[in-house]
């Protein structure tokens, strides 16, 4: 039986994971992560969607949005927070394609 994600998590409970998106990024050579992380998002937009592929064919059912240190309080410890709105739906584009 196909079900959507809502009624497999009703009756498996959560499903917990971490995308490992930062790990990858830096193994691929795109930065490093930790307060600097709101780049990725902004300067190398292609290298996540190629993750989210790789997922995908990967036969992932659930992609994450890279919205790790997405939070204003948090972006303002590195002069982002104006761009709070920008860098989470660029982020959040990158799932969608």
């Amino acid at each position: 039986m196909n079900r959507n994600i809502l009624d497999r998590l009703a009756a498996a409970g959560p499903v917990l994971g971490d995308g490992g998106y930062i790990v990858e990024l830096e193994r691929r050579g795109y930065g490093t992560a930790g307060a600097f992380t709101p780049h990725f998002v902004l300067d190398h937009p292609e290298a996540i969607r190629q993750i989210h592929v790789e997922f995908v064919n990967a036969r992932a059912e659930v992609l994450q949005v890279m919205a790790f240190y997405g939070r204003r309080a948090k972006l303002a410890t590195v002069g982002r927070d104006h761009q709070t709105i920008e860098i989470n739906r660029k982020a959040t584009r990158r799932v969608h394609g």
